[in-house]
């Protein structure tokens, strides 16, 4: 019974780890500075990204210009 404790607790740290470190990437999109020609709209200095126009800007061919 205490290894199966020893188990979960190990899989939670774990868990917790890979989603803190996905927390740190979160606050700085790499959307921005990857693809500049992605479909948005900047309002005071937040970006918002329209969601059908990305998810077909997504699915067409401009994704691979350069």
């Amino acid at each position: 019974m205490e290894m199966n404790f020893f188990w979960l607790a190990l899989g939670l740290a774990v868990l917790g780890y890979f989603i803190g470190d996905g927390l740190k990437n979160f606050s700085k999109p790499q959307r921005k500075s990857k693809y500049p020609s992605a479909p948005k709209i900047e309002l005071k200095g937040t970006t918002y990204y329209p969601y059908h126009q990305f998810v077909d800007w997504l699915s067409s061919n401009e994704i691979y210009k350069v």
